[in-house]
């Protein structure tokens, strides 16, 4: 990021920036759809693989929504743990929350306590709980729940899809 951009957005005068690294082009689309409601102004980019989204980080996203298993169109791509490794070691404090349906709890961990991201699990709550936990860190201004319903239903668009009831949310603050 130049030192003109730096300077608008740590101003706040900049559009905020959102990257959603998920290779289900629905859900990925659908999560665009409903947080650029939810955050109206904010710039987001969708990305198939980690390896896409590292190539902008140029652009100094200011929340990566991040999911682990990345490789249903590139069989060779690198999970979402590797590529918050790498991220982690050129942007330190880059806020990355691991949206996944990863089942493997090793996974979160070491997202949690080795990189402090925070994780969410992918459920018919999770775009909510994503919602909150972006505006919880400040990150951008916040347009009310029921407006957003009233626009909006995640159940209609993901019709047909099964998501299980149960949820993890794991908060880097809350361990």
């Amino acid at each position: 990021m130049n030192k003109v951009t730096r300077f608008f957005r740590e101003m706040g005068m900049g559009k905020k920036i959102l990257f959603i690294v998920d290779d289900n082009d629905l859900y990925a689309k659908t999560l665009k759809e409903f947080l650029e409601i939810r955050f109206p102004g904010a710039k987001t980019t969708l990305f198939p693989t980690g390896e896409a989204c590292l190539t902008q980080l140029v652009q100094g996203p200011d929340v990566i929504i991040m999911d682990h298993l990345l490789n249903t169109k590139s069989a060779n791509a690198a999970t979402g743990l590797s590529v918050i490794k790498t991220i982690k070691a050129r942007h330190t404090a880059a806020h990355i929350i691991l949206l996944s349906a990863q089942k493997d709890l090793s996974v979160f961990v070491e997202a949690l306590s080795d990189y402090g991201c925070d994780y969410l699990k992918k459920d018919e709550q999770a775009f909510g709980k994503l919602a909150e936990l972006i505006k919880s860190k400040g990150q951008m201004p916040f347009r009310p729940d029921q407006q957003v319903s009233d626009q909006y239903n995640i159940k209609k668009q993901i019709s047909g899809k099964h998501f299980s009831d149960k949820h993890i949310h794991t908060n880097a603050n809350n361990q």
